[in-house]
């Protein structure tokens, strides 16, 4: 599955992060929501089967540790990965998403470029695959 489901409400944050999961490689498909309902409703429905997701953590109806509670209470749910992202990102705010069931946590970077570096990590670690040089 080389599905990325990416939850946040700022719809330029997801353009950027659109334009980084281009760059690295076109073998992955983005589908992302402004609203986490949506992105919760969709997961749910089986509309949306991803082997990874990212989740922003501020965002105003329900944020995305409230999200990502809910995806580890579902059953059918709770094997996928999810990385928590957010601009600010402490190591105490880590223990708290890792403690909820998230399985890694990536700060949103200034640039592009250390974005595209933590991303490809990300990558590599839960799909496994080499992906195109940065």
């Amino acid at each position: 599955m080389n599905t990325i489901l990416y939850i946040d409400d700022d719809p330029d944050d997801i353009i950027i992060f659109q334009e980084v999961i281009s760059a690295i490689s076109h073998a992955y498909t983005l589908k992302s929501f402004t609203d986490p309902i949506q992105g919760l409703l969709a997961l749910q429905h089986g509309e949306v089967k991803p082997g990874l997701a990212f989740l922003d953590v501020n965002m105003p109806k329900i944020g995305g540790k409230e999200v990502l509670r809910r995806i580890r209470a579902i059953h059918t749910l709770d094997h996928i990965p999810v990385i928590m992202y957010s601009t600010g990102m402490c190591e105490a705010d880590k223990e708290i998403y890792l403690s909820l069931g998230a399985n890694g946590c990536l700060k949103k970077a200034d640039f592009i470029e250390d974005t595209t570096t933590g991303v490809v990590n990300i990558l590599k670690t839960f799909f496994g695959t080499t992906v195109a040089s940065v």
